[in-house]
């Protein structure tokens, strides 16, 4: 080997690969409803062609995001530095979307604020319900099959659908509307390309 190193200390084992990826997945999770807001409300300013107030909200969030993982970086452990840097993330697109909002309700006088908080608060109910599922999930599929590929892609596959099957009932229960017009949505769908 060149320089005297052994390929094992080039490349990082497949338990430790899943190890890292498994947070920062989960740590994305709660990012889910903060993004989808923020691309929406953002497609509505490009709709009233106001991209001036976009720029100026990208770089408030942009700023957040930098801040927020110097800071996560510099004061959390080795093990939680990167899902540290995905909670910036998420963290930046929360900002962001409370500062859309903001600005638009401003705008156009209001965008009935309760309802809007009642609804996020449901999906972000379901999210964390789905987010304690899935690490019980990946914890129980983790420990029972041997560290390689096959551990980590059942941990996927598992995590996935256990994940999907939790979010989409808890949103039932938590009786959240939108849910409810997108299996509508995608219903209505199936049945044209039956008929055509």
């Amino acid at each position: 080997m060149e320089n005297g190193t052994s390929p094992s200390t080039n490349t990082i084992s497949t338990g430790t690969s899943s190890e890292v990826l498994v947070p920062v997945l989960m740590v994305f999770v709660l990012g889910l409803v903060p993004f989808s807001t923020y691309q929406l409300v953002l497609r509505a300013f490009y709709a009233l062609q106001d991209t001036r107030t976009t720029f100026r909200v990208n770089l408030v969030s942009v700023a957040v995001n930098v801040v927020v993982n110097l800071v996560l970086f510099n004061l959390l452990p080795v093990r939680w530095k990167i899902p540290g840097l995905a909670l910036g993330h998420a963290t930046s697109y929360t900002v962001g979307s409370a500062l859309l909002l903001y600005v638009m309700s401003r705008r156009i006088g209001g965008l009935g604020g309760r309802r809007i908080l009642a609804a996020v608060g449901r999906m972000l109910a379901a999210g964390l319900v789905m987010f304690a599922v899935t690490v019980l999930v990946s914890r129980g599929v983790g420990g029972a099959f041997h560290p390689g590929l096959g551990r980590d892609l059942a941990t996927v596959v598992a995590g996935v659908a256990v994940g999907a099957g939790t979010y989409l009932a808890a949103a039932r229960l938590l009786r959240v509307q939108e849910l409810a017009l997108l299996l509508e949505v995608v219903r209505r769908r199936g049945a044209r390309r039956a008929q055509g």
